[in-house]
């Protein structure tokens, strides 16, 4: 399964944002178990890295090449940009039709107000894809 991390999500895990980062961070510890593919595009990799360094909190290198092995760059393509002008909140517009051209089977955010906007991606908290995670596999 294919899950496309949002900016807001990832800078939980980086920067261990107290109440959120241990929903992110047990999807991470369950990528493996539950087959799980993450990706992002590299944009929002490059805003995690700008704010978690440039914004006094410091980013140990080893971490953010942990996440780079973990995290697929999906491809961010001209028709993405002009889609996304249509929407309010652009950079959210944009990563939502890279994740649906990608085969993302959701946007993993906790901006769902704004993604719910988009139309072609589904989008859900990592609260509520563990909580979906957990029911599909007691339903086997």
């Amino acid at each position: 399964m294919k899950l496309v991390l949002d900016s807001d999500v990832l800078l939980d895990f980086t920067l261990a944002r107290s109440g959120f980062v241990h929903e992110i961070d047990a999807l991470f510890q369950r990528q493996s178990e539950w087959g799980l593919e993450f990706a992002t595009t590299g944009c929002v990799l490059q805003n995690v890295h700008y704010i978690a360094e440039k914004g006094a909190f410091g980013l140990p290198r080893a971490l953010f090449e942990q996440l780079l092995a973990r995290i697929t760059v999906i491809p961010v393509a001209g028709n993405h940009l002009v889609r996304a002008l249509d929407f309010s909140d652009f950079e959210d517009a944009v990563v939502a039709f890279a994740a649906a051209d990608a085969g993302a089977d959701y946007v993993i955010t906790r901006n769902l107000k704004d993604f719910r906007k988009i139309p072609g991606i589904a989008c859900l908290t990592p609260r509520e894809f563990t909580a979906l995670r957990r029911l599909g596999t007691r339903n086997k």
